[in-house]
């Protein structure tokens, strides 16, 4: 997250270039842009020599929302409670509704891929920006 704050002509410098989708984008003072900026190398353009421009950045780091996936367990304590499930179920106790929520938190590097990937369905694409305007 870039939160663009300074006093600038947006139109003549200070654009936030984003290479790997090959973009260039006027952000005016005030502005609050959302992108994965771990992944796509970006810069800003110069702006002009009695200008000044600021950013308030946000980062969020993806262990994060692992941490939130995973009912603010470690993977360790997850696997703890899916044995622990598993020995109440078979004294009859268990929840098996719950024991299957566990092992899906406990998933292998294939299903992470995909929930990466559809983190970066959540982002428009410029096309949908372009039809949105």
């Amino acid at each position: 997250m870039l939160i663009i704050l300074g006093m600038f002509d947006h139109t003549q410098g200070g654009q936030l270039v984003l290479h790997e989708l090959k973009v260039v984008i006027e952000l005016a003072p005030g502005d609050v842009i959302f992108f994965p900026s771990a992944l796509i190398t970006h810069q800003n353009l110069p702006i002009l020599p009695h200008e000044f421009h600021y950013s308030i950045t946000g980062y969020t780091a993806g262990n994060l929302f692992q941490l939130r996936d995973q009912r603010f367990h470690s993977k360790a304590q997850v696997r703890r409670l899916i044995k622990q499930e598993v020995e109440a179920i078979r004294k009859g106790k268990g929840n098996q509704h719950y024991l299957e929520e566990l092992k899906l938190i406990v998933d292998s590097p294939k299903d992470g891929m995909k929930r990466w990937g559809g983190g970066w369905k959540l982002f428009s694409t410029i096309e949908q920006l372009r039809r949105s305007q």
